[in-house]
């Protein structure tokens, strides 16, 4: 059964922690030994196949700016060995059935994330319309034990600019609301003021000044306490 874990860590991108132990050679081998039928490779062969690819196309993909995703590299691997898996995937059809997700998931074994720490499930999200995953994730124990924590953790990013990539029509507006707030206003004033905003489903923006380009409905001052239409 899952726990929940008893936090969350951020990481904004390999800035943690640095594995020097890691070998990615030990999770072919526990890939491999799902193998259907049984097959002679071994980690070492999939990684140096791996690294004789994989610097050559992202050097191509960049030139042409185009993104392979992860899971487009695993899934060539694995077919150019003609690697086959097989796993007892009834439990967890049956749960994903039960949450009533079964048409909006996908169970993908080539999934492989960019960090070198996740030591369990990953996961990625996609919208329609968008080319590349718009959340990104995983769960990394392992991590934490290194960090002294003997807990479990997972994470995840949300890339919101790339939502902007979604096809229809795009907003004429950036905020519903501009608030100018000097940059010594009591912090409690100003946030129960700008609450009173957001309460009615306003987007609203607080600056010291206003910034260039910024497309807004209606602008206030904050002063005194109290917000100013301006």
């Amino acid at each position: 059964m899952l726990q929940t874990p008893r936090f969350l860590l951020f990481d904004y991108g390999e800035t943690l922690a640095h594995e020097d132990d890691y070998r990615a050679q030990d999770g072919f081998n526990a890939i491999l030994k799902y193998a259907d039928p049984p097959t002679n490779v071994d980690g070492d062969m999939l990684l140096a196949a791996f690294r004789e690819t994989f610097h050559e196309l992202r050097r191509k993909a960049h030139a042409v700016g185009v993104e392979i995703p992860n899971r487009q590299r695993w899934r060539w691997l694995f077919e150019t060995f003609d690697l086959r898996f097989t796993l007892p995937l009834d439990e967890l059809e049956e749960t994903v059935r039960a949450v009533g997700r079964a048409d909006s998931l996908r169970l993908d074994f080539t999934l492989q994330g960019d960090m070198e720490y996740y030591d369990g499930l990953m996961m990625a999200g996609y919208l329609d319309g968008v080319p590349k995953a718009v959340l990104s994730g995983g769960r990394y124990d392992g991590l934490m034990k290194k960090l002294g924590r003997d807990v479990s953790a997972v994470g995840f990013a949300l890339y919101l600019d790339d939502l902007k990539r979604l096809p229809g029509e795009q907003p004429t507006l950036d905020v519903d609301a501009l608030v100018l707030a000097d940059r010594n206003a009591d912090p409690a004033g100003l946030l129960c003021a700008v609450r009173t905003l957001t309460d009615e489903g306003l987007r609203v923006r607080v600056e010291a000044e206003q910034p260039p380009r910024l497309r807004w409905a209606k602008r206030y001052r904050y002063e005194k306490g109290a917000l100013t239409e301006c």
